[in-house]
């Protein structure tokens, strides 16, 4: 039974709408730890080696590169991204600090990820690491499988969805009598809703580890702190506000034993993207949130 079947089942009738007129496919990823050896030239992968041009520039941070963090091939994704949200062909790249210095509520953590798009895979090469990746941030590889999926907004995310306040209202009138039933409801979906043991995931919504972060990816990357509430207080908060809703999530890598990657505390690292970029397949500003137990 769905998520919307269980809840209709159980009375909660406008809150299984709402949910459903929020729905967004999703791509769910599963890990097989492997060995290098196993992966031919441009496959998707976690980890290792990344397969890059042979005149690519490696990203840095604060004189320290950049971690590899996974690669896609579009052309192995495509038929599992039933919304055609993603470019099909090419490799798409994410690099990350991963040292734990970068959690994207500083605008000066502009540079510490970075999303790269290469169609050319006539012109790849398995290439070495350089000196200075974070030893955290050294991902094991892994092969990747694919599944096409749905997601919900859970949670806070539900508030930067662009929904009328009168419409947010309904959802959360639930008598005090039957919230914990509901809550089970989407705890259970939740916990059980995974493509393998790991919550990795391409487009859709986020599973946040904490609070939303469409807000915070607004207004750090338009400058403004969100470390603490200047941020949120400042005056330029109020004009920026609305873009919240303009964000969504490109990849989210959760802590993964395949891939020898443990973020914080069972955490996870969020790329986000604005719609309007994603829709002309503009990777060029990104914006990651780290978030843990």
């Amino acid at each position: 039974m769905s998520l919307i079947e269980k809840l209709k089942d159980a009375g909660f009738y406008r809150q299984a709408e709402i949910l459903e007129s929020c729905r967004l496919p999703c791509v769910k990823i599963k890990t097989t730890k492997a060995d290098e050896a196993a992966f031919r030239l441009g496959e998707s992968k976690f980890g290792g080696l990344p397969h890059l041009p042979a005149d690519f520039e490696w990203p840095m941070y604060n004189g320290k590169p950049l971690a590899f963090i996974a690669q896609f091939n579009l052309a192995d994704v495509a038929a599992y991204d039933t919304d055609n949200k993603l470019p099909h062909e090419g490799i798409l790249y994410f690099f990350y600090e991963g040292g734990e210095e970068v959690w994207g509520y500083d605008p000066k953590d502009a540079d510490g990820f970075r999303v790269y798009h290469h169609k050319e895979l006539a012109v790849i090469e398995a290439t070495a690491l350089p000196e200075g990746v974070p030893e955290d941030a050294l991902l094991s590889p892994c092969k990747l499988e694919f599944s096409a999926d749905v997601s919900y907004p859970m949670g806070e995310v539900l508030d930067g969805v662009g929904l009328d306040p009168e419409t947010l209202k309904e959802f959360m009138t639930i008598e005090r009598a039957d919230i914990d039933e509901f809550d089970e409801i989407i705890e259970e979906y939740v916990e059980n809703h995974l493509f393998g043991e790991y919550d990795h995931q391409l487009l859709g919504y986020p599973n946040l580890v904490q609070g939303e972060i469409f807000h915070e990816c607004q207004l750090a990357s338009n400058g403004l702190f969100c470390g603490d509430e200047s941020g949120y207080r400042d005056p330029r908060e109020k004009a920026l506000r609305d873009g919240a809703k303009d964000w969504t999530l490109l990849f989210q890598i959760d802590s993964d034993d395949n891939a020898e990657v443990m973020w914080g505390d069972c955490g996870m690292v969020y790329f986000a993207i604005r719609k309007a970029d994603l829709a002309a397949a503009d990777f060029s500003w990104v914006w990651a949130v780290f978030q843990c137990c």
